[in-house]
């Protein structure tokens, strides 16, 4: 039997000595990140909280749940100290407005 672990928890606790311990272990890891981290996608660096003013359609995959749907974007790369993490990101019927963060 190939159980696996998982850890899960919010922005409060994600940190990269949980992330390195899970690691270590053989967990995977699942947190919230704080959208003041830092992404480079396409080599660019970009706050998460201003990413969705640069994002296209095209960069965009939708998933449905439940009746409602979802846009993702999904990122692999350095994130903090961090150099090869994967952060999804999505947002309930397309991308938020400029001027609101609240959809990440």
């Amino acid at each position: 039997m190939d159980e696996k672990t998982y850890v899960m928890a919010d922005s409060w606790y994600t940190s990269e000595p949980l992330i390195q311990t899970c690691d270590e272990k053989g967990f995977f890891y699942i947190g919230a990140i704080k959208t003041n981290r830092i992404l480079c996608p396409w080599g660019h660096k970009a706050l998460i909280r201003e990413l969705a003013s640069c994002l296209e359609p095209q960069d965009l995959h939708s998933v449905t749940v439940k009746g409602k749907r979802y846009d993702v974007f999904a990122y692999e790369g350095k994130v903090g100290k961090l150099d090869n993490a994967k952060v999804i990101l999505c947002w309930e019927d397309g991308l938020p407005h400029p001027q609101r963060e609240s959809g990440l």
